[in-house]
């Protein structure tokens, strides 16, 4: 396992093995692990063994799946000790075996105090959750390192946690959806307004960025400044300069924040729109968007490795993420490099990349700070005061979507690349915040009321539970008040009670009741395994109305058709039958 984790080792230096995505080779220097200048050469010889042990003896631990940790986890954890450990020399202990409880307190308490007061400034509860699994595998994996702990570390941790962290402490957790959509407008804006502008002004750049060549820094400086001053007095810098709202104190500082605010705007629209993680964006290549008109209608795909499964894979898309990649593409001057990915960074300090000059993959700091530039920007109407990261775009994307229609959890999950719905449904689009739960079962409540009132007001309703509903109707229509406050009432009160309960459902309405569930659901929902349009039409909860007419008109149609067909099986021609005889039921109660 350690021979599939690591290219080559010395005692000092542990290089990485090649990552899945493509990323750089990333590097342990132990000789840079903690300041040379503190402690004497026997106690960073012996803290540096317990720490290499512990890193194998963890690496041999989460290979036991027979898959090792990724590169980038194994630095992550790297990273996470050494943190620790400079911690713990500041503070003159140079063994883990010399660790009580309280140095922990300590410790967690520099993450979540301000840097003003010495700390680190940081409350995320997702940096916290990961030093407390660290320290939990420092307890468990004791018996591998020498001097090990003398306590439960990973108990002590969880329950500081507990204390230190507030319900919004979660730096993943979604965007405030105004303030998220409003975010994803103006990108989308400047993508497809802006940044045409912002091309012809790269583009004007690059036309005549020969004239310096072999030339002295002030005829440079010179031809330079007459370059900028010719394009000012385009209409396309005109009209950037209005977008961004504000003047310059020159024009070459201009276009370097427009080129900023244009890949920033860019990244927001493919972290937004398609809800990938980070890797996967950094691992985009230059061709990676592609045209699909198989259908009939124009689909756009983006074809990237996925994180999880490191294999390729594509995600539906739309023209504002085919603008945006272009974008991109259009503001780096690709030489001859070999490197194919699409995110790329250059040196130099000049306002736009040199052609020719060379670049070299963005890493994830670039990434990050080039959408807080965006999202922060002056030129926006409400610009943000908080920091944004590619993940939190991934969980907001996951909150719209679940919030307009739960039916879509099981596409939402294979377009993330989850295995599991519960992980899409209960970390994604709930959040661990419960201000975002409340806002959910606040939204759940008002589609169950839209779909009793959808129901009410039917003029026609198939299905077992129609009796059921008609009583209802009847009791709306005796109400003191007729009409709509009448048919609100009865809603509302059913609702207070916990006898309504409208679960989603592709072919119609599942007022569900588990006493007469044929699915077999449990006390608060139907069975999602067992659930299916022939089971459902059999339960006495079942209801449909004509908004779900083509749903049964199109499974009507492809029976009829399928029995067209010649020498189909016996067994198979009776299922078919039956399948056609419940459809044409329901088809003809909605008539």
């Amino acid at each position: 396992m350690l021979e599939r984790t690591y290219e080559s080792r010395t005692p000092t230096v542990w290089k990485l093995a090649a990552h899945p995505q493509g990323r750089p080779v990333e590097i342990l220097r132990w000789d840079k692990f903690f300041p040379t200048e503190i402690g004497d050469k026997s106690q960073r010889e012996q803290l540096r063994e317990q720490c290499q042990s512990f890193l194998d003896a963890w690496v041999l631990k989460i290979g036991q799946s027979g898959k090792p940790p990724s590169p980038a986890t194994v630095y992550c954890q790297f990273a996470r000790m050494r943190t620790f450990v400079r911690w713990m020399i500041a503070n003159k202990i140079w063994s883990f075996s010399k660790l009580a409880p309280e140095h922990i307190e300590a410790f967690f308490r520099t993450l979540v105090t301000s840097k003003e007061e010495g700390g680190s400034g940081v409350t995320r509860g997702g940096t916290l959750r990961m030093y407390v699994s660290f320290l939990g595998y420092l307890w468990t994996l004791r018996g591998h390192i020498p001097r090990a702990v003398r306590f439960d570390t990973r108990e002590v941790a969880t329950a500081l946690k507990r204390r230190l962290v507030t319900e919004d402490g979660d730096g993943w957790k979604p965007l405030e959806e105004t303030a998220c959509l409003e975010l994803l407008r103006d990108a989308i804006y400047w993508v497809e307004e802006v940044a045409p502008d912002v091309k012809t002004l790269i583009q004007f750049i690059y036309e005549r960025r020969g004239k310096v060549v072999a030339k002295t820094k002030a005829k440079r400086t010179q031809i330079l400044r007459e370059i900028y001053e010719e394009m000012a007095e385009t209409e396309a810098y005109k009209r950037v300069e209005h977008y961004l709202g504000r003047n310059f104190e020159t024009k070459s500082l201009l276009v370097r924040n427009a080129y900023r605010m244009t890949f920033g705007a860019a990244l927001v629209a493919i972290f937004g729109l398609v809800g990938l993680r980070s890797g996967e964006v950094m691992c985009l290549a230059r061709e990676c968007i592609s045209e699909d008109g198989s259908s009939g209608e124009k689909m756009f795909r983006l074809r990237s490795i996925e994180s999880k499964r490191h294999r390729y894979r594509t995600w539906a898309t739309s023209r504002t993420v085919r603008d945006a990649v272009e974008a991109i593409h259009w503001m780096l001057p690709w030489g001859e490099s070999g490197d194919q990915r699409l995110l790329q960074v250059f040196g130099g300090n000049t306002p736009v990349p040199l052609l020719g000059r060379k670049t070299r993959p963005m890493p994830q700091e670039s990434i990050n700070k080039l959408l807080n530039q965006f999202a922060s920007s002056p030129h926006r109407k409400s610009p943000l005061n908080e920091s944004v990261y590619p993940h939190r775009f991934r969980h907001s994307f996951a909150r719209f979507v679940m919030r307009r229609d739960k039916r879509a959890l099981g596409a939402l999950a294979e377009h993330y690349g989850h295995v599991f719905r519960w992980i899409t449904d209960q970390v994604y689009a709930s959040g661990r915040d419960r201000s975002m739960l409340l806002m959910l079962e606040d939204a759940e409540l008002n589609d169950m009321r839209e779909g009793y009132r959808r129901l009410l007001t039917a003029t026609a309703v198939a299905g077992k539970g129609a009796e059921q509903l008609e009583l209802m109707r009847q009791e709306v229509a005796s109400g003191k008040f007729q009409g709509k406050a009448s048919m609100e009432a009865m809603i509302e009160a059913q609702i207070k009670r916990g006898i309504l309960k409208l679960a989603p459902c592709s072919w119609g309405y599942c007022a569900y009741e588990q006493s007469l569930s044929a699915c077999r659901g449990t006390q608060h929902r139907p069975n999602d395994v067992t659930r299916n349009p022939a089971l459902c039409a059999s339960c006495s909860n079942f209801l449909v109305t004509s908004e779900h007419k083509s749903f049964w008109e199109e499974r009507y149609q492809q029976d009829e058709e399928f029995l067209k067909r010649e020498n189909i099986p016996e067994q198979s021609r009776l299922f078919v039958e039956s399948r056609i005889k419940v459809s044409g039921e329901i088809l003809r109660k909605l008539i």
